[in-house]
């Protein structure tokens, strides 16, 4: 009834249920899903940085094939963006571009607005 957003975390089971009342801004929803992730104890193998850091809106998957490790990124910012794929200790990862077949031996991959890129990790 105040206006101010609440977030309740109640012991169900074995794990937690979240309950969120009110609302966040959209890009809030990250930084609440770190904090669970971290406080429940899930380690990301990968994870995706953005220069600059308010450049947010970036989806990203990953895949498998044939022992391929492959990355899909989609830029939905107004302005261009550089993308690391960082493993668990933060490390950015040399990858490659699959369309142009441009290699990224530090990682940092420049996205346009608007674009999608698939890349190769090399670990």
């Amino acid at each position: 009834p105040d206006g101010i957003a609440s977030l309740v975390a109640a012991h169900f089971g074995k794990g937690k249920f979240y309950y969120s009342a009110g609302r966040i801004e959209e890009r809030d929803y990250a930084r609440l899903l770190d904090r669970i992730f971290s406080d429940s104890g899930v380690v990301r193998q990968r994870r995706i940085a953005v220069e600059p850091s308010t450049a947010w809106k970036v989806e990203s998957r990953a895949a498998t094939l044939h022992g391929r490790r492959l990355q899909y990124l989609t830029n939905y910012n107004a302005i261009p963006i550089t993308a690391h794929i960082r493993d668990d200790r933060g490390r950015s990862l040399p990858l490659s571009e699959l369309r142009s077949g441009r290699e990224y031996p530090k990682g940092g991959i420049r996205v346009a607005p608007g674009d999608t890129i698939i890349c190769e990790i090399h670990e």
